[in-house]
């Protein structure tokens, strides 16, 4: 904490100023890690040597010249000072010993220094270790056991970074002034008491008084920050062209960045450094727009992650309006659905006041927009002009346009015809006659078509968690019993300490045969059942399929899929579902794929995968299919992951990290990232439980931690509903009992919670959200701890 939140750092400037570190107090920051940090600040660490950018090394080997960086020498030398020339003595220690080295040695050694590769030379790569003190490097090649690069260019950055921390090599001072208020209360990490009435803050003019910072506390305050020329230049496009690109700033020892945060150009230089940020909600939105100004899409990219998994209600607005300003076409198309799908929670903050008109005028036109009553928009819109009347009075005419007015009953039309703010706008006088004449039954304008495909006369239907067949063991212990059944969630209870229960309510039986180790869709508001097995013979594999219309309480039919499958996956993308591998015997495994077509009802063959596996996940992330893990037909537990595209087939991405492979999973969407959970690893002997969870970044290609079940879940049913996670039933592959209950994952929390138990412990089942008409208690109300005892 002390290395991410020093507000000064040692300089070589005699103006540079030191002060203890400071963390927020009573605040909830949190770490946002980006992986590939480290390896994309080393390419273009390598491109400014390849152009011959800020090289201040220089070695004449045998006639050769090298020219390099003195800083990337110096990190991955356990004596970076001999990297670094004093005043009396232009040319460094290491510039000094050329003549003992090799052109063979030294490319090596750049080589580690620029890319973190190790080439395992002979006996002149280890003098050139050596004599440059490369100890990491002269050991790989004295063992023979060579790391990942990208574990040594992490490492040799953390070198970078420690050398920051002590002022060591750093060339540069980035000065930001600004008269700004801190976000948040600080405190001195070694403890010292923040004093009631704080003493004047620290400046170039009093450098030895502590640093203190209180909220609204506006002080005119100079920032100094030491730092060094080459990682500022690596850091982004914006430092790049200002140190490199022949002007002024290019000369000088101190850099003015004006009208910049003194707390942001510090997130922004720690960022450069180490990969992280620290984010809160305090101070998001100033760092976000800092981040786009000087276009460092790594370290935006994290804040675009904190507000894509951390918005809700009151921030959501916010968080669509800056995206539409800045052009973050995904996070907008994210908010914009948050905003639909909470309108009428969202309305009532006072975010929503601030919403531009042309903003909110497309927002009310859209068809997803959920509203218990089209009332709900009439006031929205009432509040929005009410908040600002004079300015936007005129408007009223035009958004009142966008109110679906024949949906309102008697008594909403009584309400809104008794709006003083109607009859203060000379052009809602439209509105106002449209209103009376609905009141008195003599309406003969347009009809208005409902807000969502889900809504009925019945209103919007609640959205409850659903249980599709899977098998459990009988009472009597005997034997296993499929299910025909679909469960739905109807009320969730707290009781005393951690005890939790659940309502089940029987939907509606599948048509015959029961299944289990099937698949379940929802497409359209219809629920599709797919593949799967009737029992455990070799010829009880189905290819049937069928669709139940969830509002309609009707099951259809349809055409068989032109395989049996069963422990396979699948998925909706672009309007058509998607089986891919499975098993038809239990030796068998298959890497065919197909889709449906709904408006053709028919099955096509699709291109196949590139491994036949059974037992794997599959989730579709921004339009793109993932497939992970899974067996092969030799019963081998796989690591992979890969995109699929229909047409040009599977594609590898990094495999997963958290052991030696994964099957029997679950592989859910989590904002931005998919998360693998649950499943079973290879063990020696056998197989065993997984209870370790990971998840990963599409963009970086990189796997990451993430909290571990609490429970076994192997072949469980698992969704994704309001940006939580569901994991339900399943088996333990250490005691080969089934599981029954059902866990959720809350961003907010950071944990996996007990929900409480299914009707019985089924395994092999599949999970999703369905329509309900008849609504239960909504599981927002439990999950949002307002329970209800029994």
């Amino acid at each position: 904490m002390q290395d991410a939140w020093r507000t000064f750092r040692p300089h070589l400037h005699e103006e540079a100023v030191h002060s203890e570190a400071f963390v927020p107090k009573d605040s909830d920051l949190l770490w946002y890690v980006l992986p590939s940090h480290p390896q994309s600040l080393f390419s273009r660490l390598q491109a400014l040597r390849e152009e011959g950018l800020l090289l201040d090394c220089t070695f004449d080997v045998q006639g050769s010249i090298f020219r390099a960086h003195r800083l990337l020498l110096a990190a991955s030398s356990q004596t970076p000072q001999m990297f670094f020339p004093c005043k009396q003595n232009p040319q460094s220690e290491a510039e000094e010993t050329s003549h003992c080295l090799t052109p063979l040695g030294l490319r090596a050694a750049l080589k580690f220094a620029y890319c973190g590769q190790v080439d395992l030379g002979g006996e002149e790569v280890l003098d050139t270790c050596q004599h440059l003190n490369f100890e990491r490097l002269r050991e790989k090649c004295k063992s023979g056991v060579t790391t990942s690069a990208e574990k040594e260019t992490a490492k040799t950055l953390e070198n970078i970074k420690n050398m920051w921390d002590r002022g060591e090599g750093c060339d540069i001072t980035i000065r930001a002034e600004t008269g700004e208020s801190y976000p948040g209360e600080y405190t001195s990490l070694k403890g010292t008491p923040r004093p009631s009435d704080p003493p004047q803050a620290q400046t170039t003019q009093n450098p030895a008084a502590p640093e203190w910072r209180k909220r609204d506390e506006v002080i005119k305050k100079v920032f100094f920050f030491a730092a060094h020329r080459l990682v500022l230049a690596a850091g982004g496009d914006y430092f790049r062209a200002l140190l490199c690109g022949g002007l002024r700033e290019s000369r000088e020892d101190v850099v003015w960045l004006r009208g910049i945060s003194g707390w942001v150009l510090e997130s922004i230089l720690h960022f450069f450094y180490t990969g992280r940020l620290w984010l809160d909600w305090s101070r998001i939105w100033e760092l976000t727009t800092a981040l786009l100004q000087f276009q460092l899409e790594g370290a935006l990219s994290l804040c675009t992650d904190f507000l894509r998994e951390r918005m809700d209600e009151g921030s959501c607005a916010d968080v669509l309006v800056l995206a539409e300003t800045h052009g973050l076409v995904q996070l907008g198309q994210a908010a914009e659905e948050y905003v639909l799908t909470h309108f009428q929670k969202v309305s009532a903050e006072e975010s929503f006041r601030a919403v531009p008109l042309v903003l909110l005028s497309r927002l009310l036109q859209k068809d997803s927009l959920c509203v218990e009553s089209e009332m709900e928009v009439f006031r929205a819109v009432v509040s929005w002009v009410e908040d600002q009347p004079e300015d936007r009075l005129p408007s009223l005419p035009d958004l009142l346009r966008h109110v679906r007015t024949p949906l309102l009953s008697r008594s909403e039309l009584q309400e809104a015809l008794h709006c003083p703010l109607l009859h203060r706008s000379p052009g809602a006088r439209g509105a106002v006659e449209a209103l009376k004449s609905l009141a008195k039954g003599s309406y003969r304008g347009p009809e208005c078509g409902p807000r969502t495909p889900n809504q009925t006369v019945q209103h919007l239907p609640v959205q409850v968690l659903a249980l599709v067949g899977g098998d459990t063991v009988d009472d009597d212990f005997m034997k296993r019993v499929p299910s025909r059944t679909v469960w739905s969630a109807q009320r969730f209870h707290r009781g005393p300490g951690l005890i939790r229960a659940i309502e089940w309510k029987c939907v509606t039986n599948i048509p015959e045969p029961a299944r289990f180790r099937h698949c379940v869709c929802l497409l359209n508001s219809k629920l599709y059942v797919l593949g799967g097995r009737k029992y455990y013979g070799s010829l009880d594999v189905l290819k049937s399929a069928m669709r139940f219309d969830v509002l309609q309480k009707k099951w259809e039919e349809l055409p068989d899929m032109l395989r049996q499958r069963d422990y396979f996956s699948a998925v909706c993308l672009g309007g058509r579902i998607y089986v891919l591998g499975g098993s038809w015997d239990y030796s068998q495994c298959l890497n065919e794929v197909e889709s449906y077509r709904p408006e053709e009802n028919s099955w096509r063959m699709d291109h196949p995968l590139d491994t036949a596996v059974c037992g794997h996940a599959a989730a579709v992330l921004e339009g793109q299919i993932y497939i992970s893990g899974g067996c092969d037909s030799h019963h081998r537990c796989l690591p992979i992951m890969c995109g699929y595209d229909p047409v040009r087939g599977c594609f590898p991405r990094a495999p997963m990290s958290v052991g030696a492979g994964r099957a029997g999973h679950a592989m859910l969407v989590l904002g931005s990232r998919l998360v693998v959970t649950g499943g079973l690893q290879p063990l020696c002997p056998g197989f065993g439980d997984q209870l370790l969870c990971e998840v990963y970044d599409p963009q970086s290609d990189s796997w990451s931690s993430f909290p571990a079940l609490p429970r076994p879940h192997l072949s469980p049913g698992a969704t994704v509903h309001d940006g939580r996670l569901y994991v339900v039933g399943g088996s333990s592959a250490d005691t080969a009992r089934d599981s029954k209950w059902v866990h959720c994952y809350d961003p907010k929390k950071g944990c996996w919670e007990n929900l409480g138990a299914m009707p019985f412990p089924y395994t092999d089942l599949a999970v999703c959200f369905l329509p309900s008409p008849d609504p239960p208690v909504k599981i927002n109300s439990f999950l949002n701890e307002s329970f209800s005892t029994k």
